[in-house]
């Protein structure tokens, strides 16, 4: 069983997910136990239909990492809420700012309650 929400590769880094389509808003709420590791549980509005709702996960974690949509692809987890992203790039360094995007993600969503 993993033990953090993301696992280094030879490519870059895999970071496992937990959707919910069809919110109010684009959000990542946090991490999140699950029987296979820990997963970053978000939410997005757009819908379950053709990809869209993948589409709009790989747009939030690009934005909340600040690097391109075209350096992320699913995956796994295409027709499930438990997806897989494959970020491009050096792993250890886009570790490094999942784990500040993260902290910074929940802390501004803590301050809005």
């Amino acid at each position: 069983m993993r033990t953090l929400c993301h696992q280094q590769n030879s490519n870059g880094l895999l970071v496992f997910f937990r959707l919910t389509p069809n919110a109010r808003k684009d959000e990542i709420l946090g991490v999140v136990e699950t029987p296979d590791g820990p997963v970053i549980a978000a939410k997005v509005r757009a819908i379950p239909d053709k990809g869209k709702a993948n589409k709009a996960l790989m747009a939030l974690a690009g934005k909340g990492l600040g690097i391109a949509k075209s350096l992320i692809t699913l995956k796994s987890g295409s027709k499930s809420r438990l997806k897989t992203l494959l970020i491009e790039g050096n792993a250890s360094e886009l570790a490094a700012e999942l784990d500040k995007a993260l902290a910074e993600a929940l802390a501004a969503r803590d301050k809005q309650k």
